[in-house]
């Protein structure tokens, strides 16, 4: 009997141990969840206020301090990508002068390559985040890179692709999407719609007659579409 009692209390002490070390690993991950959150918004929040200050900016002399600031404090893959971030949603956000100097920040910093290299990633989300993040920030050199990815067997992949193929090189993209025997879901459809009637570039016959031929139906329904709304020459 006084042997069951000192078995079952090891039991209760074995799994009190276990419980105080799985509460201590979980209270452990949500005190580094919490750092990280307040460490990026802070990050974030720094890099924000840089840029503001660097696109207005009263000399070139003092953007260029600027500059050298960002880089500074972007040295880690964690601090590079909230820096990209926060470019690619000002260039998404701003026109003129202001987008310009993002952009050739964007070029000078070579931001281009972490997205580029999601492009590579086994994981298809991260394929997906590079390809926004390049159509973004109009990266065309990225163009050949994105359209080996119109026949990835993510569906979600594909998707995002087609778009933006279509957002890099407008008729270019058109013509690959072309080639494809596979269909476009109507949103895809009305997304590209989209970027064409924002786009000031039109279509010419020739380039509108290789949409018709396509074995695509959803090619072909877009082709009449830009044909009826007058999107060609």
């Amino acid at each position: 009997m006084i042997f069951e009692d000192r078995f079952i209390l090891d039991i209760i002490n074995i799994l009190l141990l276990f419980a105080m070390v799985f509460l201590t690993i979980i209270l452990y991950a949500r005190f580094n969840h919490i750092i990280d959150r307040k460490w990026k918004n802070n990050q974030r929040n720094l890099v924000q206020t840089l840029l503001a200050k660097y696109v207005n900016a009263p000399t070139a002399s003092e953007s260029e301090k600027i500059k050298k600031r960002l880089v500074k404090i972007s040295k880690s893959k964690p601090q590079k990508q909230i820096l990209l971030d926060e470019v690619a949603n000002f260039y998404d956000n701003f026109s003129g002068k202001s987008s310009d100097m993002i952009k050739d920040l964007y070029d000078e910093m070579a931001l281009y390559k972490i997205s580029i290299k999601k492009l590579k990633n086994f994981r298809w989300h991260n394929k997906i985040e590079g390809i926004v993040e390049l159509s973004t920030m109009n990266h065309k050199k990225a163009y050949d890179l994105i359209v080996p990815l119109l026949r990835h067997k993510n569906n979600d992949v594909r998707r995002t692709a087609k778009i933006a193929i279509v957002e890099l090189k407008k008729a270019n993209g058109l013509d690959d999407l072309a080639k494809l025997t596979t269909e476009m879901s109507d949103w895809t459809s009305l997304s590209i719609i989209s970027i064409l009637h924002r786009s000031p570039t039109k279509l010419t016959k020739a380039e509108l007659a290789r949409l018709r031929l396509s074995d695509s139906q959803s090619m072909r329904s877009l082709a009449a579409h830009l044909e009826k709304h007058s999107l060609t020459d």
